[in-house]
């Protein structure tokens, strides 16, 4: 996974395992759901260890904001390794998040994030979020929001089979 700028595939599994376990992330940012522990599960991992090399591991000194997050681990991860960390989501986790400095915050991305300042983030994260955001709005730019040239890390989902569930 040296090259984080093409699709990720199965044949990248040992070495997201790999990563996961030098960090000892499973122990420190326990995802629990009905399904178990997301650490151990393929997709989760892949697109978890995806973004944090694409952000880059153990980088500090920014303001990230995760959108969809649920109970997800990818913020909390970042918020500990310096970095003013928010994890939103529309609805609230399921089950408890994982122990970090991350800021939990319980909200419609569509209103909240023109409260913020302009340029006021450095890295917006969108692993999850296509399924989990009230779909009755329109389309609309956060990029305001965002530092001019800094990334926004992507990971594209399929859309939620049942779109009236947010």
């Amino acid at each position: 996974m040296k090259n984080c700028n093409r699709f990720i595939r199965n044949s990248d599994l040992p070495e997201a395992m790999r990563i996961r376990d030098e960090n000892g992330w499973i122990q420190k940012y326990p995802h629990q759901t009905s399904l178990g522990n997301h650490w151990n599960r393929g997709e989760a991992l892949l697109k978890w260890v995806f973004a944090l090399r694409n952000f880059g591991i153990g980088e500090s000194g920014k303001k990230v904001i995760d959108l969809g997050t649920n109970n997800g681990c990818v913020p909390h991860v970042v918020a500990d390794w310096g970095n003013e960390a928010i994890a939103m989501d529309y609805i609230n986790p399921d089950y408890p998040p994982p122990p970090s400095s991350c800021e939990m915050l319980v909200a419609d991305a569509f209103a909240w994030l023109p409260t913020l300042e302009e340029e006021s983030l450095d890295v917006v994260f969108d692993i999850c979020a296509v399924h989990l955001f009230d779909i009755t709005h329109d389309e609309r730019d956060i990029s305001l929001n965002i530092s001019p040239g800094l990334p926004i890390e992507t990971v594209p989902l399929a859309p939620s089979p049942n779109p009236s569930i947010v």
